[in-house]
């Protein structure tokens, strides 16, 4: 786990549902949890410029951390910064870079970068929605440079993770699937934008209706996700975990509870034990309701340690008995996949 008392000192002048409780309440869960004592903790370590201009340009780098240095204000109307803002936000991609080198060599099986600010909003040239850098794509980015030629990122937060679909549009070597809510911020994430040029049929997005849930989300896995996996056989598999997918989250409008992020972690498990030799890492991003967050977190990893066992923490239900309009979706999207993935 990627933790450390920093990424508490982002924080905002006033009121902002992006708050450093939310850190806390998921460390106070974790730590009271049967898995607290197996956690091992990685601390925060500032990101180098170069690490960052792997997955950011460079003008756009610069430009952050002159910001950044400022004190305290805002990139955007929603994304803010504060006098610790800085060192969280180096903190938290360099942290996640050093968590992912321990996971490549072997020394642990699952990683959660438990860091703020989030980053899937980050694209390219831009801070947005409440992200400054974007964590997992400069983690991803630094695991190609090590060698790796494979990393599939699977992105289950509320909103579409515009940022690291900008990042990776034109790149092969990452397989970037999103499930998330439309309509909804940030206004992109449909079945048709699929990536360009080399990096086309890589990136799949699941657009789903408000009201979808477990059933459904188990569903995009046995229809898609799975499928996807044992044709572009990963060599890590990195999650964006969003928990404002919950039901009770008051930026949300899906219905996904703890069972549902149980039966995610299971299966992300399963999918990284039979083809990235157990590479498993996530990273945190939304989720508001401070006991929904918390609760789903350690579901979460819960489910990644019980693996086989918590992929069916999610009874199959019918597709006749699933959401009409979110079947329509997934179908619309299994179709448009299989335009670049024959087979499936």
């Amino acid at each position: 786990m990627v933790r450390d008392e920093l990424f508490l000192d982002h924080e905002a002048p006033g009121y902002h549902p992006e708050c450093p409780e939310r850190l806390s309440a998921i460390l106070g869960a974790l730590d009271a949890s049967p898995l607290g004592p197996r956690i091992r903790a990685f601390p925060a370590r500032p990101a180098t410029v170069a690490e960052l201009e792997r997955a950011h340009d460079g003008g756009y780098v610069r430009r952050a951390l002159e910001v950044l240095s400022e004190g305290s204000g805002h990139f955007d109307p929603d994304t803010y910064f504060s006098p610790g803002s800085r060192a969280a936000a180096l903190g938290a991609a360099g942290g996640c870079l050093d968590a992912a080198g321990a996971l490549l060599r072997g020394e642990v099986g699952t990683v959660f970068g438990i860091v703020r600010p989030p980053g899937h909003h980050a694209t390219r040239r831009a801070a947005m929605g409440f992200c400054i850098f974007n964590n997992i794509a400069v983690t991803t980015a630094g695991l190609l440079a090590a060698g790796l030629e494979r990393v599939l990122i699977f992105d289950f937060d509320v909103h579409h993770g515009n940022g690291t679909q900008d990042i990776f549009w034109k790149d092969p070597r990452v397989l970037f699937v999103s499930c998330h809510l439309w309509p909804h911020y940030p206004g992109s994430g449909l079945p048709m934008e699929v990536g360009e040029g080399p990096g086309r049929g890589y990136t799949i997005n699941v657009p789903f209706p408000h009201g979808t849930g477990n059933a459904e989300y188990r569903a995009v896995f046995e229809d898609l996700v799975e499928p996807l996996a044992q044709r572009f056989e990963p060599q890590a598999v990195l999650v964006s975990a969003g928990y404002d997918g919950h039901r009770d989250d008051p930026l949300g409008g899906l219905e996904l509870d703890e069972d549902g992020y149980r039966m995610m972690g299971g299966r992300l498990r399963q999918i990284a034990d039979r083809h990235a030799a157990g590479r498993l890492m996530f990273f945190l991003e939304g989720g508001y309701n401070l006991r929904a967050l918390a609760s789903s977190v350690v579901a979460t990893l819960e489910g990644a340690t019980e693996g086989a066992a918590a992929a069916e923490a999610v009874a199959p239900v019918p597709a006749s008995e699933q959401h009409p309009r979110a079947r329509e979706i997934l179908g619309a999207t299994v179709a448009v996949a299989r335009q670049f993935w024959p087979g499936m």
